[in-house]
């Protein structure tokens, strides 16, 4: 009993010892740009991940259970072996090696996320417009180094428009942007350690082709009555 419990405490002591030095063996990754394009109910997440490769030529990056990846390219640097599940404690990541050594390399990974636009009813009460969801996303740095800078843009699908931002890890301003038609809501997390998780949501409301002619209508109707209003004036004008 006594030979177990001293087993016991080498092999704890041992583990916490080869964690680090196996983190320790992988450079930290510099950036990582996640990219959410909506595809009806799915959606397609192109992760640009810059980071620089350790002796061996390798870099990671996290591994997501609810994304299926589809591809990877190298946009700096040159692939030896495509990414490989790893896993390190209750961490799981993708390991990827470079044909160059501690140089900084750049790749994006394309995955499918089944169901991402799927939503939930969002909490509003009894705030207009009507059939509101809330779609969010969450991130967790599953990679035992550190993440510099984390960034996050979600799209809004075509037959959605974006009611407003409302989770998000951090008190700095979000942003909204469109890009080739495609508006985006997103957000700068900056630094992610190791296992630590973020998140974000919008709420969407459903197009409705009857708001924009009500708004229409209304803005024909608000200059006749202004143009009928002033047509003493606009007559002297026209003089």
């Amino acid at each position: 009993m006594k030979k177990l419990r001293i087993f016991a405490v080498l092999l704890l002591t041992f583990s916490m010892l080869w964690t680090p030095v196996l983190a320790e063996g992988l450079s930290g990754i510099t950036r990582i740009e996640d990219q959410v394009v909506p595809q009806g109910e799915h959606a397609v997440l192109n992760q640009s991940v810059t980071a620089t490769t350790n002796e061996l030529g390798q870099i990671v990056f996290p591994f997501n259970k609810k994304a299926e990846l589809i591809q990877v390219t190298a946009t700096t640097g040159t692939i030896l072996s495509m990414p490989e599940k790893t896993e390190l404690g209750d961490l799981s990541y993708y390991t990827m090696s470079f044909q160059e050594k501690e140089t900084e390399v750049s790749v994006v990974a394309s995955f499918r996320l089944e169901g991402q636009y799927v939503g939930e009813e969002a909490d509003l009460g009894e705030t207009l417009p009507n059939d509101v969801i809330e779609v969010g996303y969450k991130f967790r740095n599953t990679t035992p180094v550190d993440i510099a800078a984390y960034q996050l843009k979600m799209g809004v699908p075509a037959e959605r428009e974006l009611l407003n931002i409302v989770d998000f890890s951090d008190k700095k301003p979000f942003s909204i942007e469109t890009t080739d038609g495609q508006v985006f809501g997103g957000f700068d997390f900056a630094e992610v350690k190791s296992g630590k998780e973020v998140k974000f949501a919008m709420n969407l409301f459903r197009r409705n082709p009857i708001h924009g002619t009500v708004i229409v209508v209304l803005g024909l109707v608000l200059s006749a009555a202004f143009m009928w209003k002033n047509r003493d004036l606009l007559q002297k004008q026209a003089a």
